[in-house]
C-alpha cells in the first residue's frame, strides 16, 4: 500500500489537494485534504508536493512515504470493515463461522481488490461498503436501516440508483418500497448537490469519467434512423421485469438479484477497474452460499477484467512510463521492466487477438452467469428437466 504511491488519479488528486480546485469541494477531496493537514503537524519531513509527488516524479522520503500511508489507510480500514460484513452476511446465510470466515479471507487478501484499492487508491470501495451494509440490514429484517445505507451509497457514487427496482420488487409490503424509493430520491439529491457546489456539471459527469464521480456509457446499437439504443439498459429493463414478476417475494438471498444487474450491466456497458469493485462481495457470497458451485465464474470473470486492466490501461500501472504497478522507476531495473511491459502491451497478440478475446470471454462469461442464477433460483432448471423426462 505504502510502496505504490505513483497512481496516476492518487497523484493528480494530491496535487488538486494542495490548492483551491474543484475536486477539493467534493466530500472525497476534503477528506483527503484533511488528512493532509494532519501530516503537516506531525514531526516529520514536509516536502513540496509540487516538486516531490506529482504523476510523473516520486522523491522518496521518510516523510513523504507517511503522507502516502496516511492518505490510503482510510481504505485499508475500510477493506477490513467489508471483509467483517461479508462474514457476518455469510454467518446470517447460515454457515459455518469456518465457512464465513473463508469470505471474509477472499475478499481481504483478493488480489483484485489488493491492486485496486490499496495499490490504484480508488474510492469506490465506499459505496460498495454501503451498498453491502443495506444488503445486510434488509435480510435481517431491518428495512428502515436498508434504506438509510442505500440513499447513502447513492449519495457516494450514484451507480446503487440501477439497483431500486431489484430492492423495491422484493418487497412484501408497501413502506418498504416507499421506504427505498424515498432514500434513493434523497440520495440522488445529495449526489447532485454536492457534485454541483463542487462546480462540476452534474449531467456532464455522467458522460465522463472522473475519479471522484460516477459516468454511464453502455454499449449501443444504432438503428437505421439514427437513434440509439443502449444494451445494458435494455438488458437491465428484461432483468427488472423477471424479477418483478418471477421472484420470490422475499428479502432471503438478496444479493442474487442484485448480482445479476451486475451482471448484465457489465457485460454490455463500458466499465474502469475499480467499477469491478461493486460486484465482488457478491461474487464471494454466492459462491459460497451456493449449492451450485459458481467459483469457476468468479475465477473467469476476476482473470480476464485484471487482464484487461493491466493491458488495456497499461499507461495507469506504469504512470506513463514512470513506474511498474504503482511504484517510482528510479532504478535501472525497473525502467527496463517498464519498458518491457509497455512492448509487451503493445505487442500485437495482445492488442489484436488476447484483449478482445478476453474481453468476449468476460461478457459471455457475464451472461452466462446472470442465466444460470435466474434458472437455480426460480426452478426453471427443474422445469425444463421434468419437462424433458415427460417427452423422454
Amino acid at each position: 500500500m505504502t510502496l505504490t504511491p505513483m497512481s496516476l488519479e492518487l497523484a493528480f488528486l494530491m496535487s488538486q489537494v494542495t490548492y483551491p480546485s474543484k475536486w477539493d469541494l467534493t466530500p472525497y477531496g476534503k477528506m483527503m485534504e484533511y488528512i493532509f493537514k494532519l501530516w503537516q503537524a506531525i514531526p516529520v519531513d514536509h516536502p513540496v508536493l509540487a516538486t516531490s509527488w506529482t504523476v510523473e516524479v516520486f522523491k522518496a522520503s521518510t516523510g513523504l512515504y507517511l503522507l502516502v500511508f496516511m492518505e490510503k489507510f482510510p481504505l485499508l480500514i475500510l477493506d477490513f470493515v467489508t471483509g467483517l460484513l461479508l462474514y457476518q452476511i455469510l454467518l446470517r446465510e447460515g454457515l459455518s463461522e469456518k465457512k464465513a470466515s473463508i469470505g471474509f479471507f477472499l475478499w481481504f487478501l483478493n488480489p483484485y481488490v489488493i491492486v485496486v484499492n490499496q495499490m490504484w487508491a480508488a474510492i469506490d470501495l465506499i459505496p460498495t461498503l454501503l451498498l453491502l451494509l443495506s444488503i445486510f440490514f434488509v435480510q435481517a429484517r431491518k428495512p428502515l436501516r436498508g434504506a438509510v445505507a442505500f440513499g447513502a451509497a447513492i449519495a457516494a457514487k450514484l451507480f446503487p440508483v440501477l439497483l431500486l427496482p431489484i430492492f423495491a420488487s422484493i418487497g412484501k409490503r408497501s413502506k418498504f418500497t416507499l421506504a427505498f424509493v424515498t432514500s434513493t430520491v434523497l440520495g440522488v439529491g445529495a449526489y447532485f448537490a454536492w457534485v454541483a457546489y463542487a462546480g462540476f456539471n452534474p449531467g456532464f459527469q455522467l458522460q465522463q469519467y472522473d475519479p471522484f464521480m460516477q459516468y454511464f456509457e453502455d454499449y449501443a446499437v444504432v438503428t437505421s434512423n439514427g437513434a440509439h439504443i443502449g444494451l445494458a439498459t435494455v438488458a437491465l429493463i428484461v432483468v427488472y421485469a423477471f424479477v418483478a414478476e418471477k421472484w420470490p417475494r422475499t428479502s432471503e438471498r438478496l444479493y442474487e438479484p442484485v448480482l445479476m444487474a451486475f451482471l448484465v450491466w457489465f457485460a454490455l456497458s463500458n466499465w474502469f477497474p475499480q467499477f469491478l469493485m461493486w460486484m465482488i462481495p457478491l461474487l464471494i457470497i454466492d459462491g459460497i452460499v451456493s449449492e451450485k458451485k459458481h467459483w469457476v465464474f468468479t475465477v473467469i470473470l476476476l482473470s480476464t477484467a485484471l487482464f484487461l486492466d493491466v493491458f488495456a490501461l497499461y499507461p495507469y500501472f506504469t504512470a506513463n512510463g514512470h513506474a511498474f504497478f504503482f511504484i517510482p522507476a528510479d532504478t535501472a531495473a525497473l525502467r527496463q521492466a517498464v519498458a518491457a511491459f509497455e512492448s509487451l502491451a503493445n505487442d500485437i497478440i495482445i492488442v489484436g487477438l488476447a484483449e478482445p478475446i478476453a474481453r468476449d470471454l468476460f461478457t459471455f462469461t457475464c451472461l452466462i452467469y446472470m442465466l444460470k442464477i435466474a434458472a437455480e433460483r426460480t426452478g426453471l432448471n427443474s422445469a425444463l428437466s421434468s419437462l424433458l423426462r415427460r417427452r423422454t
